[in-house]
């Protein structure tokens, strides 16, 4: 069962403020985390994610938006999976970037691995459809001619 929120609703209280300290709060919201939850969350690639899960049946996803920002950030980090999954469980940072609450939070590097399957068979599948588009485009435009045809032919 697919389970996304949408980033751009807020909450009506913020859970961060009351654990903690107002210097911390204040870093946070001055922050990286602040620029990724408000402006770079809402742009992963959410419904990608979610054509791997049926939207109704079956156990709950993570918060699929969460889980594609996790990916981000590991990739622009460069953590392992270890370090990934220590950081969505128990950072409270990684945890207000991605818009979760701080309270219950649990990945398993398991679950981690079937997410980052999934976002590479995005990525072929994004592959190949450009490169179909690049041959439709081509030879639709006559590119698909190599140039040494051309240049052998005589000038009339």
């Amino acid at each position: 069962m697919r389970y996304m929120e949408n980033p751009d609703q807020g909450t009506l209280f913020n859970v961060f403020r009351d654990i903690l300290s107002p210097v911390a709060f204040n870093r946070l919201q001055q922050g990286w985390e602040q620029l990724f939850r408000l402006a770079i969350l809402k742009l992963m690639p959410a419904d990608k994610f979610a054509r791997h899960f049926h939207p109704i049946l079956g156990r709950p996803t993570k918060e699929l938006y969460s889980m594609a920002g996790l990916i981000f950030i590991m990739e622009f980090r460069n953590w392992t999976q270890e370090e990934a999954v220590e950081a969505y469980s128990f950072h409270a940072n990684i945890q207000y970037a991605l818009n979760l609450d701080p309270e219950g939070q649990s990945l398993c590097e398991r679950t981690l691995q079937r997410y980052l399957q999934n976002e590479e068979e995005n990525r072929r599948r994004h592959d190949l459809q450009a490169v179909r588009s690049r041959r439709h485009l081509g030879w639709s435009q006559g590119i698909g001619i190599s140039g040494a045809d051309f240049r052998n032919r005589p000038c009339r």
